[in-house]
């Protein structure tokens, strides 16, 4: 998506143009969802018992709000970005 528009690796995170602002943002909660992918990998659903449910289900609601983010996001880049 990133070449497309023409936002090179070296511009991903200057955020100096609308569509490198949308790249960078939608990297950096790419990453988190990452990082929570494996931190409930190897942290949460090990250890899952009822009384630990509430943290699997921040996690859940966590990575469902990032892809609704990654969504609207995306959705901006029709327009020109942010």
């Amino acid at each position: 998506m990133a070449y497309d528009f023409n936002a090179t690796i070296s511009t991903w995170f200057s955020f100096s143009s609308p569509i490198e602002t949308v790249v960078s943002l939608k990297l950096i909660l790419l990453f988190l969802t990452f990082a929570l992918a494996i931190n409930a990998q190897t942290r949460v659903i090990p250890k899952l018992s009822p009384k630990n449910l509430n943290v699997m289900a921040f996690h859940i609601i966590s990575v469902t709000t990032i892809g609704v983010l990654m969504l609207i996001l995306g959705s901006t880049v029709r327009y020109g970005g942010i």
